[in-house]
């Protein structure tokens, strides 16, 4: 095994820091954590005091350091420091970070707006400010992770991949665990969040086949009223949803359209909006021509996308695809 791993994972254990029978290596989904011996039971947790605030996270001669006069102890920063350099921001987290923000860079213009039209990203906006900080803080925007309300950052968890059908992790007040680890020489996965693939595109430039899709951003008239809804083309991560209304707006941070787990979640969740608005309308009708303008619009953007030879648009056109999929099934 690499000297500096188990130089690694001596400081991360010394912090008081759990990691049994795991590596660092190449698989199917890039660098990922896989056993080393798939005979032994694999253990990660990740202790409070280790827990590093992205607010206090910042880059010193082009390395992750944590800045001065926070509450960790030189033991914790020098760990932090070491395992950075050699394992996530200076082994390939940087570069692959870089990769993806510089390959939609240089979508042709056109593209560009046309993606902005069809409310799939805005590209310019997101690159206006393109530098080293909004590199890292896309970084850490990727792999952080909430703690009491906090965004931090999880040492050796950071590396692990997702998969949409890997069990979440724990949070404790203690700290977070990786959930039980089947004994075996596959690859160690978790599940980060709920997101749809289109979503998970955006934000981490990779298209895993996700069961639930949501719609695009748009407006539509709610028939027999004076109510229009505004979908603002979030994935939707929580358990209570609220829908204000402002000037006879109705705001909706995001419209299920599809759950290949759940079929009828979509036509419930119009269900729970009508009755949270008091508003009765055509479920079927509604949903449908919610449908009908989510299938076009992916189908519009992969037709114009589909000659371009630059990984950002073909992944895109993979994340679509996997959309319009689901939906297909579950219609």
């Amino acid at each position: 095994m690499d000297e500096n791993w188990e130089t690694g994972i001596s400081m991360f254990r010394n912090c008081g820091g759990v990691a049994e029978n795991i590596v660092q290596k190449v698989g199917k989904n890039g660098r990922g954590i896989f056993p080393v011996d798939s005979k032994l039971k694999s253990k990660i947790f990740v202790p409070r005091n280790l827990l590093i605030n992205l607010e206090h996270i910042f880059l010193d001669k082009g390395k992750l350091s944590i800045k001065d006069g926070s509450y960790y102890s030189k033991e914790v920063i020098d760990f932090f420091s070491f395992y950075q350099e050699n394992f996530s921001w200076g082994k390939g987290g940087k570069e692959s970070t870089e990769a993806f923000e510089k390959d939609l860079a240089i979508i042709p213009e056109e593209i560009k707006r046309f993606l902005k039209k069809k409310r799939i990203i805005d590209i310019n906006k997101r690159y206006r400010n393109l530098s080293k900080n909004s590199i890292l803080k896309t970084f850490l925007f990727n792999r952080g992770l909430k703690f009491m309300n906090e965004p931090v950052l999880a040492p050796y968890l950071e590396l692990v991949n997702y998969s949409p059908k890997s069990s979440e992790l724990l949070i404790t007040q203690e700290g977070i665990f990786h959930p039980e680890i089947d004994i075996s020489d596959q690859e160690i996965t978790h599940h980060y969040n709920y997101m749809s693939s289109l979503a998970r595109w955006s934000q981490c430039g990779f298209s895993p086949v996700e069961p639930m899709v949501f719609s695009l951003p748009f407006e539509f008239d709610i028939v027999g009223s004076d109510l229009k809804c505004v979908c603002q083309g979030k994935s939707l991560d929580k358990e209570q949803i609220n829908f204000p209304i402002l000037n006879n707006r109705i705001i909706i941070e995001g419209i299920p359209i599809a759950n290949i787990n759940l079929k009828n979640f979509p036509y419930n969740y119009l269900s729970y909006l009508s009755n949270i608005i008091n508003v009765k309308f055509d479920l079927n009708d509604q949903l449908k021509q919610i449908i009908d303008y989510n299938i076009k619009t992916r189908m519009e953007v992969i037709e114009k996308i589909s000659k371009l030879n630059i990984f950002s648009a073909q992944s895109l056109i993979e994340a679509l695809s996997i959309e319009l999929k689901v939906i297909s099934d579950c219609v």
